[in-house]
């Protein structure tokens, strides 16, 4: 257990819809946001922003969520083998929360990154594509970080199908 206190900051643009499996968009962001509280034992923040944005040439746009914590960072060593299966820095991890967070982010033709940020700490970025959703689509899921942040439990809804549209 924790006693320190961990605060969350929340930085959104407006409103932005990509597609994905619920399931799995709740998966990624639980292991990142949990991770990014056990890097810090002693406290601090977690910094969430989701941003639009165009990546290379692609000609969808993209959502780049960052998360950011304020723990001791990432050696090279764990910067190198992070999204590998089974490779761990905990005591009692089994080194497969951030290799499913690869796997589920590039199955939903997203990108991700890990790096310290320029204070300290580690920071995730996820990329995944923004889709309009199509009209009469019976499967919507909305995430509300702020909520999400707050206590770490997602808060998405979905009336459920494979693809859910998810609203951030």
């Amino acid at each position: 257990t924790m006693s320190s206190e961990v605060a969350f900051e929340v930085f959104l643009e407006s409103p932005t819809t990509c597609i994905g499996d619920e399931s799995a968009l709740r998966q990624i962001f639980w292991n990142l946001l949990r991770n990014a509280v056990e890097a810090m034992p002693d406290g601090g923040t977690v910094t969430i922003e989701a941003t639009p944005l165009f990546a290379g040439n692609h000609s969808a746009p993209f959502l780049e969520f960052s998360i950011r914590d304020q723990g001791s960072g990432l050696s090279d060593e764990v910067q190198a083998r992070i999204f590998e299966p089974f490779f761990t820095t905990k005591e009692s991890g089994s080194g497969l929360g951030l290799a499913t967070v690869h796997q589920l982010v590039e199955a939903h033709q997203g990108m991700i990154w890990a790096d310290n940020t320029t204070g300290g700490g580690a920071e995730f970025r996820i990329m995944l594509p923004v889709v309009q959703p199509e009209a009469g689509t019976k499967s919507t899921a909305h995430l509300n970080p702020r909520t999400e942040a707050a206590g770490l439990a997602p808060t998405m809804h979905a009336n459920g199908t494979e693809n859910t549209h998810v609203e951030v």
